[in-house]
């Protein structure tokens, strides 16, 4: 049975990749094209438009939830909301999680992993960019007679000069080449350096310094539509900042006449977020006006999206929200991938509503060159979605490989509703649900139909719309955008990527908190073979390490294309840069001087102590040699002792501790001076002193030896000094752990530090035996008038 279900998998998957290639779907040498129903026999013909223009209007890091229409009522975003309404929102549509590989897929109609890009994005200092031997989609539109143009953001790599915008096809570029930009000063940061990067096609430009990006490059939308030949096909592609932080050291900005309007918001991070978010949905509805004015709706398309989710956590983080999804941009998570999107054209035929096709980056390049009638070179990742978009018929894509990053370690993969992560990233700071439904309402939420259809957009598009949309149709429309997150299953697991796979049947559970690896064992081992081949095909990120070559210092304070030029050429002599002129600040009051203290006198200088005289080195007292004689009677007691092995655990303390062996002293009503006969006992043993010495004799009235018993001291890194346990009366000693005094009747035991780190844990004294209380019980003990040793 398992068998038989990889060989459809494997069948499947074949299948699904050869038809990628869109135009086993779709002819685009016709204005018709016959596309068959799955599963029926009948067929409907897809027109397609004679050379549309093709507007993309492209927000930075916007969260899932930071547009209205998917029931925020924080930030209201009418004039997006009215493109959903009379459009489509596509309610599935997915991106790489991050802004280079995202910008790399629109361009090429390619996976990020195919063409080496998958792997974080190009840094400013970076030295390499988009390879040139892709070709992007103003190369393919040229042919078809497409006028191309690129406002706002590239950041697809700038080091050379045949890297940027007007040189890989785009007849006019307005923006800034690198990832991230100050709205005002048009300043980046790269590895401490600082330096201007504004151009206007390939020429620094100081037009507009100090004026908010997102405004500027709406007015240059604005000129470009309003200055087009209408005859000629348009793609104009308006790739905002917005809402992405300016840097790290300053994530929000807007002009402070915009935040104060949103004074309902409390958190003024949140505020300004908020600001910049409705400030970029103005600009949008001013741009599909002019389209209006200008009389290009009637042949036009228009796409919006954002290119990844919002950066909760890490660098560049803003207030953003990708509630109620999982993860962030940067991760392997829907929160990172998932955008929202709409699309509009007249060309439609079905509109007014939510769209739950699977969509990917990729697919809008064979899109619009099957709209344009024209063909790409090489085979494509994408498909040609317009029988989708028009008719809603069923995606031919069934699979998207989110990343196989070999540098980060992880990979993601989506196949017929399941999708599979193994691994993730930043080491899975990014992997939890980091959004929440803000608490703070718009005051004018209540009347929220009412501000959507008194937006520009709605204005200008709702003459094209196939019926009479009405406040109960926007409310229908909204609720059905909402994403409802799965509740939580009894048999599924956790999801920790960096200890194992994980595997999400997405369509029910869009939240990612089901997690049915343990459930579903086959589909996961399906999955995983598929992600196998799939990693046979990657191309190996091609990331450089940064150059400090492009210090901006060495290019009159400019971020240029620096391996093209030796650092001693300043780009752009012929223009002379715009200094904004700054205010002048009041001269600050002169602070009073403070007196000047006292001289304290120079203390004298001490005498130097004497050398003190060298004493003559003593003569070494000869060595004694001679044995003394031994006493009477112990010859016969006191054989030799005999050589004792090392004690591996007194070692820890001692590194030459022998083991103690049991000594028999005589009967203590022979006048023997124990003191001498023990001391005798540790130097015959040629090691250190045992662990009980004994130090002196008893008062010559008891005829006893009194004991002084020690114990070694710990290893550890502070010195403790520990006194020894002196007994003052008679004492035996029995098996070395217990001391008795003979004038009581009682048995005593060591000192618990004593006995925790010399008896209870000597392997030696393992087979005495505990009475359960801590306590030991005396075993064979010898006549009362003998001392055991051990």
């Amino acid at each position: 049975m398992r068998l038989v279900a990889l060989l459809v998998f494997l069948v499947s998957g074949c299948s699904a990749k050869h038809g990628g290639h869109n135009w086993k779907y779709s002819t685009t040498t016709t204005t018709t094209t016959t596309t068959r129903k799955p599963g029926t026999g009948t067929s409907d013909k897809v027109k397609y438009p004679d050379r549309p223009h093709i507007i993309i209007l492209m927000a930075d890091d916007m969260g899932f939830d930071d547009v209205s229409f998917h029931g925020s009522s924080q930030i209201l975003t009418p004039n997006i909301d009215a493109l959903a309404y009379q459009g489509v929102i596509l309610n599935r549509h997915y991106t790489p999680s991050v802004c280079t590989p995202s910008r790399s897929s629109l361009l090429t109609g390619m996976n990020p992993v195919h063409i080496g890009m998958q792997n974080f994005v190009i840094r400013t200092c970076d030295p390499y960019g988009l390879p040139l031997n892709l070709k992007i989609l103003p190369q393919y539109l040229k042919p078809a007679g497409y006028r191309s143009h690129l406002v706002g953001k590239w950041h697809l790599g700038f080091a050379r000069r045949a890297y940027t915008p007007t040189e890989r096809g785009f007849d006019s570029f307005f923006g800034f080449l690198s990832g991230a930009l100050d709205y005002y000063s048009h300043t980046t940061t790269d590895m401490d350096f600082v330096g201007y990067d504004f151009r206007r096609n390939l020429d620094i430009t100081y037009e507009g310094l100090g004026n908010y990006t997102t405004d500027l490059f709406t007015d240059e939308s604005i000129r470009i539509i309003r200055q087009h030949n209408t005859a000629v096909p348009l793609l104009l592609i308006t790739t905002f900042n917005a809402p992405h932080a300016a840097d790290g050291m300053r994530p929000f900005e807007a002009p402070q006449s915009e935040i104060e309007k949103l004074n309902y918001i409390p958190d003024p991070d949140l505020r300004t977020h908020a600001a910049m978010v409705t400030i970029l949905d103005t600009s949008i509805g001013k741009i599909i006006k002019e389209l209006d004015q200008k009389k290009m709706l009637s042949n036009s398309i228009i796409l919006f999206y954002s290119d990844n989710g919002a950066p909760t956590r890490g660098q560049f983080a803003t207030t953003g929200s990708n509630y109620p999804l999982r993860g962030q941009k940067d991760s392997p998570w829907e929160g990172g991938r998932r955008v929202n999107a709409a699309v509009w054209s007249p060309m439609m035929e079905v509109r007014h509503g939510v769209s739950n096709q699977l969509i990917y980056n990729s697919d809008w390049l064979p899109t619009f060159l099957a709209m344009a009638g024209t063909r790409p070179v090489r085979n494509l990742d994408g498909f040609n979605i317009w029988p989708t978009l028009q008719k809603n018929l069923p995606t031919p894509r069934q699979t998207i490989i989110h990343n196989i990053d070999p540098v980060e370690g992880y990979s993601s993969l989506y196949y017929k509703g399941w999708k599979y992560i193994n691994g993730t990233t930043v080491g899975g700071m990014y992997d939890g649900w980091l959004s929440a439904r803000s608490k703070y309402s718009n005051p004018i939420a209540n009347n929220y139909a009412d501000v959507v259809m008194a937006s520009d957009t709605w204005k200008s598009l709702s003459p094209f719309a196939l019926r009479r949309l009405t406040a109960r149709s926007i409310k229908k429309i909204r609720k059905n955008a909402r994403v409802i997150c799965q509740p939580k299953i009894p048999y599924s697991i956790g999801c920790n990527p960096l200890f194992g796979p994980c595997l999400f049947k997405i369509i029910e559970d869009p939240c990612e908190l089901n997690n049915l690896i343990k459930t579903f064992p086959l589909h996961a081992l399906l999955m995983k073979i598929k992600l196998k081949k799939e990693k046979a095909k990657i191309v190996y990120p091609i990331n450089l390490p940064r150059d400090v070559g492009c210090n901006p210092a060495l290019y009159n304070g400019t971020f240029t294309w620096w391996l093209d030029l030796p650092p001693t050429t300043l780009p752009n002599t012929s223009l002379t840069p715009v200094t904004p002129t700054l205010p002048t600040f009041p001269t600050l009051p002169t602070l009073p001087t403070f007196p000047t203290l006292p001289t304290f006198p120079t203390l004298p200088t001490i005498p130097t102590i004497p050398t003190l005289p060298t004493f003559p080195t003593l003569p070494t007292p000869p060595t004694n040699t001679s044995t003394p004689p031994p006493f009477p009677g112990l010859p016969t007691l006191f054989p030799t002792v005999p050589t004792r092995p090392i004690d591996p655990f007194l070692a820890n303390y001692y590194p030459n501790a022998l083991l103690p062996v049991p000594v028999l002293i005589g009967p203590l009503s022979q006048p023997s001076p124990v003191n001498q006969i023990l001391n005798s006992l540790t130097s015959a043993t040629a090691g250190p002193p045992l662990l009980y010495q004994a130090l002196t004799r008893a008062p010559a009235t008891t005829n006893r030896p009194l004991i002084s018993i020690f114990q070694p001291p710990m290893a550890t890194t502070t010195t403790t000094t520990r006194s020894p346990l002196n007994i003052y009366q008679p004492v035996k000693i029995i098996s070395g752990n217990f001391i008795r005094k003979l004038d009581e009747p009682t048995m005593e035991k060591f000192p618990e530090s004593t006995q925790t780190s010399l008896i209870s844990t000597s392997p030696y004294f393992a087979d005495e035996e505990s009475s359960g209380d801590g306590s030991f019980e005396e075993q064979d003990q010898p006549d009362e008038n003998y001392i055991m040793i051990k």
